[in-house]
């Protein structure tokens, strides 16, 4: 088992030098995982729920499901974890996961060869642990081999969003978004009604759908091999909801144009939205998009580039987003040993100015952690996925067959408890200032 950790947060409020902050994390073992079955996690976060997934890798064992209701205000952090139960649900567990109240969505994007299935798993259990669900399953009007439909998903309320990158019904490798509604009344997702976005200028291997994020009205959807401001630098495209009924069944479209993209730099391999704040995430950078102009149309941005000094091309591959809160992982970062994992903190001002940016320093890391792989925030609640522990003595150094797989959730509210210690805050790295563009 792993112990609990502590750790700092940065605030803008309280950037003071030397002042001491306290944030709380939690490790969580996942019951039923052995470490001679190796998976890798998938996380997704809403209000006070986080949602798990463990992908089984080279067919070592079927995927699981988990539910976690964190405790985390009293003197010590707590967690109930539920094991979702999938047998004769026919539901198969894949690289796209989302969470909101009683609702998970599970992509899985390998099934039916590589057509991908949507599968929304509803809570019916009485007392709410998840003891008992009811499966609906989803899949595009015309399902498209290959297309891997549900490689990614997000959701908010009673709109899901989801990507399907290789999609070549109509160009190769030209990818896909789409929209599933809930049309029930009960709003029980019994009756999802599947559209397709378009968000327009896509062309041959852009992946259109590789990730995709969703708040509200507001959608995020990432193309991280489109050719615009370099050879496969990527893009990001917004899509608003402009119809009187949500459901994206009218959207306006507008296309995110950062500054620095260099070649290859996959802008779009990873997107997060929180109100009127979009996260991109490339290779090696992060840019950070807030919506400024009066009618809420993103008209009119404020961009800022996120490139600390020292990060790997890996730093960007994951990001999540809550308020003015971001989370950036760097999954191969080498700190605890190689691809031990690196997890930063990005905090935006309330008003313009520079962010600032601090590494979490998480614990249990080890070779080959991976931490930071999958990430996830709702309010000030923050998962991070990856590998605690090290390979045994004589394993291949190609990682991770023999790490036991778990799951860090940390709560960023500052405090003294003393039972967690108190550290000093360290400076926080420059970044540019953010500067103003209009559409």
């Amino acid at each position: 088992m792993v112990v609990a950790g502590e750790g700092q947060r940065p605030a803008v409020a309280a950037a003071v030098p030397g002042r001491p902050l306290v944030w709380r994390q939690l490790v969580l073992p996942l019951e039923g995982l052995e470490p001679a079955c190796p998976a890798r996690l998938v996380v997704a976060a809403a209000r006070d729920l986080v949602a798990v997934a463990a992908l089984p890798v080279a067919g070592a064992a079927p995927g699981r499901l988990w539910v976690v209701k964190p405790d985390l205000g009293g003197v010590a952090p707590r967690a109930r974890a539920y094991a979702v139960p999938l047998e004769g649900t026919g539901v198969e567990v894949g690289a796209g996961l989302a969470v909101d109240g009683r609702t998970l969505v599970v992509g899985a994007d390998e099934a039916e060869d590589g057509a991908g299935v949507v599968w929304l798993v509803r809570d019916t259990s009485p007392a709410g642990d998840w003891s008992s669900v009811a499966a609906v399953r989803v899949q595009p009007p015309r399902p498209s081999p290959g297309a891997h439909f549900g490689r990614s998903v997000a959701m908010s309320g009673r709109v899901i969003a989801v990507g399907a990158p290789l999609d070549g019904s109509m160009w190769h490798g030209v990818g896909s978004l789409w929209v599933v509604r809930d049309r029930s009344q009960a709003g029980n997702w019994s009756s999802p009604e599947v559209g397709s976005v378009w968000p327009g200028g896509v062309n041959l291997d852009d992946r259109l759908g590789a990730a995709v994020a969703v708040d509200g009205r507001t959608l995020v959807v990432g193309m991280p091999l489109k050719d615009i401001f370099a050879p496969l630098g990527g893009a990001a495209f917004v899509v608003r909801d402009t119809d009187q009924v949500p459901g994206f069944r009218r959207w306006h479209t507008v296309r995110l144009r950062p500054t620095g993209v260099g070649f290859y730099e996959g802008l779009g391999r990873a997107v997060a939205v929180s109100g009127r704040t979009a996260v991109v995430g490339g290779r090696g950078a992060v840019w950070v998009f807030r919506d400024t102009s009066s009618a809420g149309d993103w008209g009119e941005v404020v961009e800022t580039l996120v490139r600390p000094a020292g990060v790997g091309p890996s730093f960007g591959s994951a990001v999540a987003a809550s308020g003015g809160s971001i989370l950036v992982g760097e999954p191969d970062a080498n700190r605890s040993g190689t691809q031990s994992g690196a997890v930063w903190l990005v905090e935006l001002p309330a008003a313009e100015g520079a962010p600032l940016v601090t590494e979490i320093p998480l614990t249990g890391r080890g070779r080959f952690s991976r931490l930071g792989h999958s990430l996830a925030m709702a309010g000030d609640i923050a998962v991070v996925a990856g590998w605690v522990g090290s390979p045994s003595a004589g394993s291949p150094a190609g990682w991770p067959r023999l790490l036991v797989p778990a799951v860090h959730v940390a709560d960023f509210e500052s405090g003294t408890t003393a039972s967690w210690g108190a550290t000093t805050e360290p400076p926080p790295t420059p970044t540019p200032k953010p500067r103003r563009r209009r559409r």
